[in-house]
C-alpha cells in the first residue's frame, strides 16, 4: 500500500496523543489536523510547523513509526507547483531525531520520509498539483 492524504480522526488525535506532540513544535500547538498515512506501514507523516519570516523555507515534521516517533527538520531549497501540474519540492534534512525503540535504520526511515512527502505533494489534502517529485538531500552523518 501506498501513503494516501487524510483528515486525522478525533480518535487518532487521541490514540496518537496529537495535542502533547503539537506542543512540542509551536506555542499553542499546531491546528494541523490531516496527515499522510501508509497503512501497511503503520506510518503517519504529518507537518507540525512552518518557519515564518526569514526561516519561511524550514519546516518540522513528525512521522509516527512502528510504534515510536521520528522528528524531521527540513529545509526547502527550491519548489514549484501549479494547480494541475506537476510540482516538485528539493529539500534538505537538517535533523533528525529517532525515538528509542524505532528499530529501523536511518536510511529506511529517510526512504519512508521521502515517499510521505511525495505522496504529500504541495499541501496533503489540500493539494492542488497532479504529481509531485521530492529530492531529499541527506547529510552524510544522518545516512
Amino acid at each position: 500500500m501506498a501513503f494516501i492524504n487524510e483528515k486525522i480522526s478525533y480518535a487518532d488525535v487521541q490514540e496518537y496523543q496529537l495535542s502533547l506532540v503539537d506542543q512540542r513544535f509551536v506555542v499553542g500547538g499546531t491546528g494541523a489536523r490531516h496527515w499522510t498515512v501508509d497503512v501497511a506501514l503503520n506510518a503517519r507523516l504529518r507537518c507540525v510547523a512552518n518557519g515564518r519570516e526569514e526561516d519561511s523555507h524550514n519546516s518540522v515534521w513528525t512521522l509516527n513509526l512502528a510504534g515510536g516517533l521520528v522528528v524531521a527538520r527540513l529545509e526547502r531549497i527550491s519548489s514549484y507547483a501549479k494547480a494541475g501540474q506537476s510540482g516538485w519540492k528539493h529539500l534538505k534534512l537538517l535533523e533528525l531525531e529517532v525515538e528509542e525503540g524505532i528499530e529501523l535504520e536511518n536510511d529506511k526511515i529517510v526512504q519512508i520520509l521521502i515517499n510521505g512527502l511525495t505522496a504529500y505533494k504541495d499541501g496533503g489534502i489540500y493539494s492542488l498539483c497532479s504529481d509531485f517529485k521530492v529530492t531529499l538531500e541527506v547529510p552524510g552523518e544522518l545516512k
